[in-house]
């Protein structure tokens, strides 16, 4: 058998010491890389959940607005709704851009554009009927019911996306806990 000198011997449990230390700290460090990560995931998915919720809250903001004014024809009624289709476009935008790297999000979020639009149209158009003078023509519009045929859906699919995520949130939370205990789980062996 093999023996090695007493200089060798540390030599050999220093290098074994030092290789398991380097192996311990890269397994470390990429398993923190990977909790950041799903870290970041929940965070996105938190995000998207907020734009679905606050395009839906400026529209219904924007609609209540624009019924005061075609109620009472004060002005004061007209700047909440410009500034909520000010920021619903824009938020739109964030959306879609943050949902791009999944296809079923893309489609409910296309849907979702696709009835923000005509919402926006026909309110629009209600209040361009309202300013031109004519009061009955806006009524008749509002009264069509089409505004709110196009709130449905979008409640409809804002639930859809809201839903879509909070599946991925339960599926990021689980593999960031899992992530976490492995980190756990290095960090002991480490120091055994």
């Amino acid at each position: 058998m093999f023996k090695f000198s007493f200089k060798q011997q540390v030599i050999t449990g220093f290098v074994v010491s030092l290789v398991f230390v380097l192996f311990s700290a890269i397994s470390t460090y990429l398993s923190i890389k990977s909790v950041e990560k799903d870290a970041a995931w929940q965070n996105h998915t938190q995000d998207v959940i907020s734009h679905a919720t606050l395009i839906n809250l400026q529209l219904t903001n924007a609609e209540s607005s624009m019924r005061g004014f075609l109620l009472t024809e004060k002005p004061a009624y007209i700047r909440p709704y410009t500034t909520s289709i000010a920021i619903i476009i824009p938020n739109l935008q964030e959306l879609k851009a943050l949902v791009d790297d999944n296809p079923t999000q893309t489609n409910n979020v296309d849907s979702l554009e696709h009835y923000v639009n005509k919402k926006l149209a026909i309110m629009k158009e209600t209040l361009a009927a309202q300013q031109s003078g004519t009061k009955a023509a806006a009524m008749t519009i509002v009264l069509t019911d089409k505004g709110e045929s196009y709130m449905d859906e979008i409640d409809r699919l804002s639930d859809r996306i809201i839903l879509e995520e909070n599946n991925l949130l339960v599926q990021r939370e689980a593999t960031t806990k899992k992530s976490g205990e492995r980190v756990i789980l290095i960090v002991l062996g480490s120091a055994l």
